[in-house]
């Protein structure tokens, strides 16, 4: 995911905290955390805000987290901060948050401005933008994915499980169904999409290729990774989808990542809510 050169400035800063901190995690736990300081390191060389041997300090951490911010749902970026603050060895106890990461998020999009969206991703002016601008609308509007593990995807990584489209996620190797009403779009990227990475696949920098991308592409109106997974999140809890279910596919840890979203779960009518609670539907 990052460019040679950056790599090898970052790599034995990454090798060597693994190496020294991570010894009884998991290989998936590993590589998660692999992956936080790589994405870490990066930004510590691309801003020289301090050098890599200096970086893991509560304020530079926070910095980072607030920048990581502008590119996936807050959330993610708070527990990225929480796996490199463990890895400092800053006690949670003493945790000193600049923030509220109890603030709302960005509202979910309606289903005018998803069609305005869905317009933009089929009318570009090359096949190349029309796949990557697809990729950005179908996976993030209909699997839910953030922007980082959009620009992850490749085309080996589309499947059809069940009769279904389906993606499979390089950062935990999750594999979720895209939803019914956005699946006709990953068919078409599945379709039409060359080797290798999907969106941006020539971009050297791929912290900034999500912006490329949206900023290179044809229209007005363009989407928000970020609030089109708040979209499809806010879709699975008012269409009931399991709580066990949603937190496994969208990769998050803990019920409370879902917290937010719920403020924009509309009310249930008193008939289904009666109904869902006799749970006459039930699976037994």
């Amino acid at each position: 995911m990052l460019a040679a050169t950056t790599w090898a400035q970052v790599e034995p800063f990454v090798r060597d905290i693994i190496a020294t901190r991570c010894i009884e995690m998991t290989r998936r736990q590993i590589e998660e955390h692999q992956r936080t300081l790589a994405y870490f390191g990066d930004w510590v060389v691309q801003t020289g805000m301090v050098n890599l041997d200096d970086c893991l300090t509560p304020d530079v951490i926070d910095v980072y987290r607030n920048d990581r911010a502008q590119e996936v749902l807050p959330v993610m970026a708070e527990r990225e901060r929480k796996m490199l603050r463990a890895l400092a060895g800053i006690a949670p106890s003493v945790e000193r948050r600049d923030v509220s990461t109890a603030s709302e998020p960005q509202r979910p999009y309606s289903d005018a401005e998803l069609a305005v969206f869905h317009t933009w991703a089929s009318h570009q002016r090359t096949p190349r933008q029309q796949v990557g601008c697809m990729a950005v609308f179908g996976l993030a509007a209909g699997c839910g994915l953030t922007s980082s593990e959009i620009l992850a995807v490749r085309d080996t990584d589309l499947l059809v499980v069940h009769g279904a489209p389906a993606v499979r996620v390089e950062r935990d190797g999750r594999v979720v169904p895209v939803v019914d009403r956005w699946g006709h779009c990953l068919q078409r990227v599945m379709e039409s999409a060359p080797a290798g990475l999907l969106v941006a696949p020539a971009a050297s920098d791929r912290r900034g290729a999500m912006r490329t991308v949206l900023d290179g592409s044809k229209g007005e109106a363009k989407p928000i990774p970020a609030r089109l997974r708040v979209t499809w999140l806010v879709a699975h809890l008012e269409a009931g989808t399991p709580v066990t279910a949603l937190l496994q596919a969208s990769g998050m840890t803990s019920i409370d990542s879902l917290r937010r979203a719920l403020s924009y779960v509309r009310p249930m009518s008193a008939d289904r809510a009666f109904a869902a609670l006799r749970m006459t539907g039930a699976v037994r």
